[in-house]
């Protein structure tokens, strides 16, 4: 396949798994860069859910309560992309907070607890 150019010490390519939760929770980063469409979206709240802090394009971050610099990090540019998945990796203070943060809005505004009154 053409990704396995990829495989490193660093990547590891996984394929189907019976239960995703473990291999979010182990992720440092999360990423969703979605150029066009909405698939992508679902999987910022999956990451956040587990304190993952993300990345995303503008169409990933469109319509959600998720804040820049915030709860999230917003890449405009691919530059930006990569410098701020970069960030995460190495600033362990900046990976907490943003994780952290991300969970509390997941928890406030996406679960089936948060949703309950207005049902």
């Amino acid at each position: 396949m053409a990704i396995d150019r990829y495989v490193g010490p660093a990547v590891e390519l996984v394929g189907e798994v019976p239960r995703i939760a473990p291999f979010i929770e182990s992720a440092r980063v999360g990423i969703a860069p979605a150029l066009g469409g909405s698939g992508f979206r679902g999987k910022v709240n999956q990451y956040a859910l587990f304190g993952v802090p993300t990345v995303v394009s503008p169409i990933s971050a469109k319509g959600l309560a998720y804040q820049t610099g915030k709860d999230i990090l917003i890449g405009r540019s691919a530059e930006e992309f990569a410098e701020h998945c970069i960030a995460l990796l190495l600033d362990d203070a900046l990976n907490i907070t943003i994780g952290t943060r991300a969970h509390a809005t997941c928890a406030a505004k996406y679960t089936w607890d948060s949703k309950w009154p207005a049902v």
